[in-house]
């Protein structure tokens, strides 16, 4: 001890030397602290907050950790984690007009304690559902009850656009190796990837060390906190004022661009494992075996397509997907033409109203898991 002392005594420290102690035990200070104090809650209010994400899709093991801590900290047994992409995630509403606020919302009135967590994202492709599942085992948040959103232009052929998995590749890379070597290809067409990259690059290094670093891993709900605490800055994809497509004059113009082609797509699909939804799906099956698992299909608004193109293959499409789910014996509910036309927001979307109807038809199939 008289040793220690006497290191730090003026005479034996140059003021370099006593600076770079301090940064250290400042750095020290901050990696055990900032973890312990740091207030996660702008990165989760009923669903994440994609402004999070999209520019550093690594927060999402901040999201799931702040879930994770809710899960603990309040004992919970019966919970329900939902899985999608924008139509579950209910762009372009608020957090409080989505559909986890809504479902939560029926369960409380049914004097149901059940919680309904969303972790679904704008752009999540079939591997990003897949991928996120399997991340939900790393924060022990149980798969027992898992609602799975999938959508018509899912099972469109990707020749190669969009990738199967969107955000979390460098994910599915350190869990599945073998879809991820089975979906390289396209992941490289994509610009994703690079053709040469190996299981030890470069930046998956880099983002590996940064998340064990405390300030640089929480750099982005830092920042979104104060400028929530002190700013007036809005989600970049909400719209709360709820405008139905009928209002919006630019729609039928600008489905008409041929980069949708996919919305109109009436070729019949291709139902085997060489279709990347099908071989994802059948992932997420096998991952889901023996747990509560209601996969929805997502409605279209048929009304407004037919203004732009006629699709005269789309029902028996649909018809492809049904048979899919159903001969697989899984729970599976078709809203095909099930949301009135004057719910929707878009081709996809819709407005508040909406997502509050698809809450309630989910509820009555999910809510027998609990009785």
């Amino acid at each position: 001890m008289k040793i220690l002392k006497g290191l730090f005594k003026d005479y034996l420290l140059k003021p370099y030397q006593k600076t770079i102690i301090f940064v250290l035990l400042y750095l020290v200070f901050l990696q055990l602290l900032i973890p312990i104090f740091i207030n996660l809650a702008p990165i989760y209010n009923y669903r994440i907050e994609y402004d999070l994400i999209k520019n550093r899709p690594e927060n999402i093991h901040i999201a799931l950790q702040q879930i994770a801590k809710i899960i603990k900290d309040q004992k919970l047994q019966d919970y329900i984690v939902i899985v999608g992409d924008s139509a579950a995630y209910s762009s372009p509403g608020t957090p409080e007009q989505s559909i986890g606020y809504y479902l939560e919302k029926y369960y409380q009135e049914d004097n149901n304690k059940t919680r309904v967590f969303n972790i679904s994202l704008p752009s999540n492709q079939v591997g990003d559902i897949y991928t996120l599942l399997l991340m939900l085992d790393e924060y022990g948040i149980s798969r027992e009850h898992i609602i799975i959103n999938i959508i018509y232009t899912g099972f469109v052929v990707r020749n190669p656009y969009p990738s199967p998995v969107f955000w979390f590749y460098d994910e599915l890379r350190k869990r599945d190796k073998v879809a991820y070597e089975d979906t390289l290809d396209v992941l490289v067409k994509n610009n994703k990837v690079k053709e040469s990259v190996s299981y030890f690059d470069f930046d998956t290094i880099k983002k590996d060390i940064y998340r064990h670093i405390a300030i640089l891993n929480y750099k982005d709900v830092i920042k979104a906190f104060i400028i929530n605490r002190f700013g007036d800055v809005k989600n970049s994809i909400i719209d709360e004022d709820g405008q139905t497509w009928q209002e919006k004059e630019f729609l039928v113009e600008m489905l008409k661009d041929p980069m949708q082609y996919r919305i109109f797509w009436d070729e019949d699909f291709d139902m085997s494992s060489d279709n990347f939804q099908v071989y994802f799906l059948n992932r997420i099956v096998e991952l889901q075996n023996g747990k509560h698992t209601l996969f929805y299909l997502a409605p279209f608004n048929k009304e407004l397509m037919d203004l732009v193109e006629a699709t005269p293959n789309y029902d028996e499409n649909i018809a492809l997907i049904d048979d899919y789910f159903t001969s697989n014996g899984l729970q599976y509910l078709d809203l095909t033409h099930q949301i009135p036309y004057e719910l929707y927001s878009d081709h996809i979307h819709l407005i508040p109203e909406g997502y509050q109807l698809v809450s309630k038809k989910l509820w009555h199939y999910t809510n027998i898991w609990f009785k």
